[in-house]
């Protein structure tokens, strides 16, 4: 819009300057204004200099009075070219010349008013819609930050109770490598006395053989025998302890008075 203003000028001159037989491309500029306005309007991809094609990509009026302004000065636009073109043939010797001249000039100044007064009405929604966003803006800023906040403080609470979880296994591992280490003492201690007593009767038997009396013979046979029986229900007791961690054996549970 703020070209379109500066191209009506720019044109005004170059109209003077071609009344004067100065070869200048009115023509070209009278182009670029009625297709800027009809870009204005409807949107589209006008070129953005006179002087060379480059082209930008527009969208279309963005309100019903901002287009309605458009549509103003677009038909004021249009009369105006007729007057320019009846100006550009009246010879300047001619009765009408600076009547027609005048006209040009005033209809210029209108349509430059005109032309203002769309590039303030866009400037205004332009604005309007810059605050609407900057306020969205700060409304997902403001979500973003709450939603962060709980995120985090979810996260603590998370953490703190992962690390409670952790703190509990590891209590729960130590007691069990207590009860472990525990039951590996008591099982060493009960292994070993027996394999001692053993021990001890089958050396006193290789030692003095023959000279023993028949019944201390008799008695230590014996109780080798006992201890071999424990400690085969020792063993015992282990391998069925490992097969029930392992899930090989089910407990079967009975009441018992």
């Amino acid at each position: 819009a703020g070209r379109q203003r500066m191209l009506l000028e720019r044109h005004m001159k170059e109209v003077l300057l071609a009344t004067d037989g100065v070869n200048v491309p009115y023509e070209r500029t009278r182009e670029r204004l009625r297709e800027g306005v009809i870009t204005l309007i409807g949107g589209g991809t006008p070129v953005a200099h006179v002087d060379r094609e480059e082209r930008v990509s527009l969208p279309s009026a963005p309100t019903g009075e901002i287009r309605e302004k458009l549509l103003e000065q677009q038909r004021l636009l249009d009369a105006f070219f007729v007057k320019v073109d009846r100006f550009l043939t009246t010879p300047k010797n001619a009765a009408s010349y600076d009547t027609i001249r005048d006209e040009v000039l005033k209809d210029n100044a209108v349509l430059l008013e005109v032309a203002n007064d769309a590039v303030a009405m866009l400037t205004q929604h332009s604005e309007a819609r810059v605050r609407t966003l900057i306020r969205w803006e700060l409304i997902v800023v403001l979500l973003v930050v709450t939603g962060a906040s709980v995120g985090t403080w979810r996260f603590l609470q998370s953490e703190n109770a992962l690390k409670q979880s952790q703190a509990m296994a590891i209590q729960a591992f130590q007691q069990s490598d207590a009860v472990k280490s525990s039951l590996l003492s008591s099982v060493s201690h009960e292994l070993r006395t027996p394999l001692t007593a053993m021990k001890t009767m089958l050396f006193s038997l290789q030692e003095n053989g023959d000279s023993q009396l028949r019944p201390l013979r008799k008695e230590f046979l014996k109780g080798i025998d006992q201890e071999l029986d424990y400690l085969n229900r020792l063993v015992g007791n282990l391998l069925d302890m490992s097969r029930l961690e392992a899930g090989m054996l089910m407990p079967r549970s009975e009441w018992h008075i």
